[in-house]
């Protein structure tokens, strides 16, 4: 715009250089021109306000989209990123054939925990629990907090005894 105005404003004076000069036309041409910047300016000025609000939405859509699959107590992917992520890696483990395991974590007696200690006791014991499930798996593995007290890991690449042997880590 800072490039446009100036240049809009020597064409269309233009004609008052090589048709003679006439202070009305001036005037009339001048006035218009006014609008015209004015118009433009604040058209710009719309058109970024609307494009950081757009910027600020999509932000706040992909934080929302992120929330949406991390189970807050505990900060691992929850059951609906399983989900979808189990799909994608059983698409992949099919495509390239080789094998995709899946470890269940369950908790005994979690319930009592709850009950003996109270439930702020319970929330830092699933918190401790999943920093230890993250500590023994591998890169490609992904852990996610299944439902309650039940944790899953994908593990894609790895047969029966991969998974027994992260299973292992894990207890």
């Amino acid at each position: 715009v800072a490039a446009f105005l100036p240049l809009l404003w020597l064409v269309a004076a233009a004609p008052l250089a090589y048709d003679g000069w006439s202070s009305t036309e001036a005037h009339d041409m001048f006035a218009e021109l006014l609008v015209l910047s004015v118009l433009v300016v604040v058209v710009v000025l719309m058109m970024d306000n609307i494009r950081a609000q757009r910027i600020g939405l999509r932000a706040e859509g992909e934080e929302a989209r992120q929330e949406a699959r991390h189970d807050a107590g505990t900060g691992l992917l929850n059951r609906r990123a399983l989900e979808e992520a189990l799909e994608a890696q059983m698409a992949a483990s099919r495509a390239a054939a080789t094998p995709l395991s899946v470890v269940v974590v369950d908790l005994d007696d979690f319930k009592a925990v709850n009950d003996g200690w109270g439930h702020m006791a319970g929330d830092e014991c699933l918190r401790a629990v999943a920093e230890a499930i993250l500590g023994a798996v591998r890169g490609p593995d992904s852990c996610f907090r299944w439902a309650g007290d039940e944790f899953a890991v994908l593990v894609p690449g790895a047969d029966l005894d991969g998974a027994a042997q992260i299973g292992e880590r894990i207890q």
